[in-house]
């Protein structure tokens, strides 16, 4: 009865390059400078609430100090230390050492990751996120100015990383489960180093009909024996 004499708001979610102006709207009211690449940050934590951003940004203020003009100057490097963001960056790093099968760079990169304060999910989160836009960027052929994402466009198909996509997925579910959360990460790693290398489906029976199965695999460290 209550609820029925109750008016109802549904308010939908902003979009990153929404929330991004909303932002730059704000800042340029409040007269604080500001990078660009700060504040798409704070839309992409956000994800799609304003309240979120705002608050994200409130904190960021906070945390600046004001420059020699007495202003407040919000920098990427300040937004990723404040609210401790993995960012995009070390993300495409540890990918590209990934999907080149670089188990022991992986490795090391992921402990000086871990030591910065990172949790294990938000890596997760952010590879993922960096996989979707790998996955939209190569469907839509877009070239990118940035040299190791346009090497990872060129080494990976969209089965593959569409492959990595559900070894993340099934990982997150994985840390629901009793155990270490280093250990569950750094396996996932391994698996997604290891996965990297193996041929879809499709490209093992096109590689098949002319080329022996263990001169296929040979990379991948699997052998069949007759």
């Amino acid at each position: 009865t209550i609820l029925s004499r109750c008016q109802k708001f549904f308010l939908r979610n902003l979009s990153t390059d929404e929330l991004e102006k909303h932002l730059q709207n704000i800042c340029n009211k409040e007269d604080i400078l500001f990078d660009n690449d700060a504040l798409k940050i704070i839309a992409n934590k956000a994800d799609g609430s304003v309240r979120d951003a705002l608050s994200i940004l409130d904190q960021v203020i906070i945390s600046t100090d004001k420059n020699i003009e007495n202003k407040i100057f919000i920098t990427k490097d300040i937004v990723i230390g404040t609210t401790n963001i993995f960012n995009k960056e070390d993300a495409i790093k540890l990918l590209s050492q990934i999907t080149s099968n670089d188990v022991k760079s992986s490795l090391t990169d992921v402990e000086e990751i871990l030591s910065k304060g990172f949790s294990e999910i938000d890596i997760i989160t952010q590879i993922m996120e960096l996989i979707n836009d790998l996955i939209k960027l190569k469907l839509y052929q877009s070239q990118q100015n940035s040299t190791e994402l346009q090497k990872l466009l060129m080494q990976n198909s969209i089965p593959s990383l569409l492959r990595l996509w559900q070894i993340c997925v099934k990982s997150l579910r994985d840390f629901n489960l009793p155990g270490i959360a280093k250990t569950k990460f750094e396996i996932l790693i391994i698996k997604m180093c290891y996965a990297s290398t193996l041929p879809t489906p499709n490209e093992l029976i096109e590689r098949l009909k002319d080329s022996d199965i263990n001169e296929i695999l040979k990379d991948s460290n699997i052998k069949i024996v007759e």
